[in-house]
């Protein structure tokens, strides 16, 4: 069981990191990236809250997939866990959406679930997942 003093420590923390997101304007963000870089490059580079303002400011009809699963990484890097699981549902919506990258996605979302403690939703997406997967290194 966790201690009073440890949750105050946490809710310190997050309350510091929220407001210090707020605090960054998309004007400051856009200065500080340029605007060849698209949303993966910059989530790749662990520019993960310019990578949030880059795609949020991009037109649906421009967003493609790559950078659909690059800020849904993006968002869970900073800990922006229901954005991340709505993008990252978003994808797996699309049927199109096959193969390898699919698996990956699943098992992202799987590892999300269960850092979040929803340990029926982490397993059952995991056990869907699991009998597609060909040997690879998703799979030994």
């Amino acid at each position: 069981m966790k201690s009073a003093a440890f949750t105050k420590i946490v809710l310190s923390v997050t309350a510091v990191a929220f407001s210090f997101a707020g605090s960054v304007t998309l004007a400051e963000t856009n200065a500080k990236t340029p605007a060849s870089e698209s949303v993966a490059q910059l989530s790749k580079r662990g520019k993960h809250l310019e990578a949030i303002a880059a795609f949020k400011k991009s037109e649906d009809n421009k967003r493609n997939l790559a950078d659909r699963i690059a800020v849904a990484q993006s968002a869970w890097a900073l800990g922006l866990v229901d954005m991340a699981r709505d993008q990252w549902n978003e994808i797996l919506a699309n049927q199109d959406f096959k193969g390898t990258e699919r698996h990956r996605t699943i098992l992202s979302l799987a590892m999300l679930e269960l850092q979040e403690r929803h340990f029926d939703k982490a397993r059952a997406l995991a056990e869907k997942v699991l009998p597609e997967l060909e040997k690879s290194d998703l799979k030994a």
